[in-house]
């Protein structure tokens, strides 16, 4: 009797479908340090939010800026009454960083759909444009790329969200406040810190510092959060001419 044969090396073998899930967890699990830094900055605007006066207008604005730093300085001009398009301005500016983040990423999203692209592009922040340059490195499907920034995209939006709304309606007292104030830094410099071994990491710690120390005017949590941005591009400057 003839017994058929099974080709056991198909079977060894994760499904597309496996391979996906498996990339969406890895960059979920790669957000998730990031995320827990990001919490002190996020119940910051979500106090901050709270005080205008009109604070569900003023938290709409966590989706539709998905920019912590302009965010923030747009409700703290708009709350002491600075013109319109004086505050929109400036929070322009803060997020002028983003076309850099968006023209590194050009060559994973190209060839996707216009509706993937426009989509990808609402999210990309520097936690996820850190994530997605992170994993390019290692390599493979443009596809399982994508997956993975998808991974980290969904537990930023969520996590940030929660964030916000929970500073909302948790309405830190002035002495929380103040130490949410101290603890951002700290904890933002977690993620500053492990770059100090990469390409142009020296750079952009230093560029970090010196806008920090210029910028301490501005509302509180901006200041850093806009350290931050000139240093990712900065670093990222450093590390492309350091790399031809």
């Amino acid at each position: 009797m003839h017994t058929p044969t099974v080709n056991t090396s198909s079977l060894s073998r994760p499904t597309a479908g496996t391979a996906a899930r498996r990339e969406m967890a890895s960059g979920a699990r790669a957000m998730a340090p990031m995320m827990v830094s990001y919490l002190p900055f996020g119940l910051l605007l979500g106090t901050a939010a709270a005080r205008c006066t009109d604070p569900w207008a003023a938290w709409s604005g966590t989706g539709l800026i998905y920019g912590g730093s302009s965010h923030l300085t747009l409700i703290e001009m708009l709350r002491t009454g600075s013109g319109l398009w004086a505050a929109v301005g400036a929070a322009l500016l803060i997020n002028a960083r983003l076309l850099v983040y968006s023209s590194s990423l050009m060559p994973l999203w190209r060839s996707a759909r216009l509706p993937i692209r426009l989509l990808a592009a609402t999210v990309i922040i520097d936690p996820t444009w850190l994530v997605a340059s992170r994993r390019a490195e290692h390599g493979g499907p443009t596809a399982l790329q994508r997956v993975h920034f998808a991974g980290a995209a969904t537990v930023l939006t969520v996590g940030w969200i929660a964030a916000v709304t929970a500073g909302m309606f948790l309405r830190p007292s002035g002495a929380a406040t103040a130490v949410l104030g101290i603890a951002l830094p700290l904890c933002l410099a977690a993620i500053l810190v492990p770059h100090l071994r990469m390409p142009g990491g020296i750079v952009a710690i230093l560029v970090a510092a010196a806008v920090a120390l210029g910028t301490t005017t501005m509302p509180s949590g901006s200041s850093t959060m806009l350290a931050m941005a000139s240093a990712a591009i900065c670093g990222a400057l450093t590390s492309g001419r350091s790399s031809r």
